[in-house]
């Protein structure tokens, strides 16, 4: 599961979106995992969060990415059923802009992107496995990892294939 930590007081209702949104992205690739909406310091999880999230005081509130990213490999996050490299932030931004802060370290130090929330689960998939690198994403030249951007890349790669099919 993908830890999402709130530094933020996010409505509810958004959050609920946030996951239903990020599992529609996942099945468009065919994948697995699920967000896991921290809601305290005593985590007892086997699976992602389910809506409707209940209210919660978030114990992350006000905290940087950086500090977050300080508890997770301190161990806040049990590694039996979470990720290790990976994890998300719903900060300031998220209800404005109905993004995350996707935050991995696969590549050795804390890295971060900016991803709407159908592709949240898309992004986070592949830097945990290690099998792309946040640069290697080419988060569309403004720094955000969005639907539209993997449904491009998805056509090109697509294009890409009928071409070498042709030669």
């Amino acid at each position: 599961m993908y830890p999402v930590f709130c530094s933020a007081e996010i409505p509810t209702e958004l959050l609920d979106e946030l996951i239903m949104e990020s599992r529609k992205g996942l099945a468009a690739i065919g994948g697995a995992g699920a967000l896991f909406i921290m809601q305290s310091n005593y985590i007892v999880a086997r699976h992602g969060s389910r809506p409707p999230i209940q209210p919660f005081e978030s114990p992350c509130l006000g905290r940087t990415v950086e500090d977050i990213y300080g508890s997770f490999k301190r161990g806040v996050v049990p590694q039996d059923y979470f990720t290790e490299h990976t994890f998300a932030v719903v900060d300031d931004e998220t209800a404005s802009t109905k993004t995350i802060l996707v935050a991995t370290d696969a590549d050795g130090s804390l890295q971060t992107v900016r991803s709407d929330f159908w592709s949240s689960l898309h992004a986070m998939v592949p830097f945990e496995m290690k099998t792309i690198t946040l640069q290697q994403s080419s988060a569309g030249g403004n720094g955000l990892i969005s639907k539209e951007l993997i449904k491009k890349q998805d056509a090109d790669y697509d294009a890409m294939q009928e071409r070498q099919k042709a030669e």
